[in-house]
């Protein structure tokens, strides 16, 4: 599965560590994040929005 979130993190980590600039793609199995890190700590995710998992679930089933 996908996660803007985990993509956004991950960059963010990663720039903090020093292996990448304030700029970032992520490739996901949905397409390729562009991710741009402030210096405020603000991040700014571009990209599409495709579908890459669907299912159900059953709350009566634990």
């Amino acid at each position: 599965m996908n996660c803007g979130t985990g993509a956004v993190a991950s960059a963010y980590v990663a720039h903090r560590i020093g292996k990448t600039g304030d700029r970032v793609v992520v490739h996901t199995a949905g397409g390729s994040l562009r991710i741009s890190l402030a210096a405020d700590g603000e991040a700014f995710m571009a990209g599409g929005a495709v579908r890459v998992f669907d299912g159900t679930v059953d709350p009566a089933r634990k």
